[in-house]
């Protein structure tokens, strides 16, 4: 028998164990992701907001799509970002400037603040995007499902000197927050 032939069956074997090992890499990490997705769920729901522009003085209504992610990152602190729906077009002039904003929340009853800044560039009366927003927040050791409730939304557009500050209405309390 030539080297080939008893090389054959060895690199069958070798292959038939390679493949197992993919299958099981693959079946753990689908695993895996699957169980890491289900730990964590956004706190989520819509926030009316009554909000004044200054200095105009100007009042509107901002009904809120809003998205609180958080992830632990020590035993008792947690990196949040949370997404805002747009505000509504009520400015008679177009938008090309950065906006701030800055959201006020408690999570498990305690406060935290989460800010953001974007460039919006949009047309008279059109609907505004509202930049993502970051934060951390105190939280206990055992933390892993907290309420979320908004207190304040406000944004400055400082290269046109205003201002607003939103004060939720109704649905401040959000979905509960499942840190991963």
């Amino acid at each position: 028998m030539t080297a080939r032939h008893h090389a054959g069956p060895r690199l069958g074997a070798l292959a038939a164990v390679a493949l197992l090992v993919t299958a099981m890499v693959t079946a753990l990490t689908g695993t895996t992701a699957h169980a890491a997705a289900a730990r964590r769920a956004p706190a989520a729901g819509t926030v009316s907001n009554s909000c004044t522009i200054q200095p105009f003085g100007n009042e509107f209504d901002y009904t809120a799509k809003v998205k609180v992610t958080g992830k632990k990152t020590k035993k008792t602190k947690a990196a949040l970002t949370a997404k805002l729906g747009a505000m509504p077009g009520v400015s008679p002039v177009a938008v090309n400037a950065e906006l701030s904003a800055t959201m006020k929340v408690t999570v498990g009853g305690r406060s935290a603040t989460l800010k953001g800044k974007r460039t919006v560039d949009v047309g008279a009366n059109e609907p505004v995007p509202m930049p993502k927003l970051k934060g951390t927040a105190k939280v206990a050791k055992s933390a892993k499902k907290l309420p979320v409730v908004v207190k304040s939304i406000s944004f400055e557009i400082a290269t046109f000197g205003v201002t607003g500050d939103c004060a939720p209405t109704d649905g401040a309390t959000l979905s509960k927050l499942k840190l991963g």
